[in-house]
């Protein structure tokens, strides 16, 4: 399966961090978010990485409107989304972004640690279901994909060097 990215409006990368790709709602449909729409359709896409930048002074990879509105109950994508690297920007966003539809945070834990997700539950911002429909989206693309198909090796080979990767 292929991850899609950087959803959406991702311009430029310059200041990547501070800018804002402000889009009227027939602009982003039509020309940003449908390019996404037709690959999800066509393709076997898994994932969506999301984007740096805030769209509309929101940052993307916390943006309800986007994530769980345009990208998973208009377009239909069962996958998963995951952040780029640092693309997760801060924990007290409105609502929280694995709400607003982030499945998971790439790489190191930088924000979603086990106990700031729990500080969020008992703070009845998050919820357990929201947690579960994340880590549930994760599991069954992977599965999809047959990452849990393949045997673990019982112990790593002493030299991994083939003639063919010597040349």
């Amino acid at each position: 399966q292929s991850q899609l990215k950087h959803f959406v409006a991702n311009e430029q990368e310059t200041d990547r961090n501070n800018s804002s790709s402000n889009v009227d709602p027939r602009t982003l449909r039509e020309i940003y978010t449908l390019p996404y729409e037709i690959a999800i359709d066509r393709g076997d896409v898994g994932s969506v990485m999301c984007a740096f930048n805030q769209v509309n002074h929101e940052w993307s990879c916390g943006n309800e409107g986007l994530l769980a509105g345009i990208l998973k109950r208009e377009i239909g994508f069962d996958g998963w989304v995951v952040t780029d690297f640092g693309a997760r920007h801060y924990l007290t966003d409105r609502p929280p972004s694995l709400r607003a539809g982030l499945d998971q945070e790439l790489n190191a834990w930088r924000y979603w640690t086990p106990m700031a997700i729990k500080d969020l539950i008992a703070q009845g911002r998050l919820s357990v279901a929201d947690v579960d429909e994340a880590a549930y989206r994760i599991v069954r693309a992977h599965i999809a994909s047959g990452l849990f198909d393949v045997p673990r090796i019982s112990a790593p080979d002493a030299d991994v060097s083939t003639p063919q990767s010597e040349a």
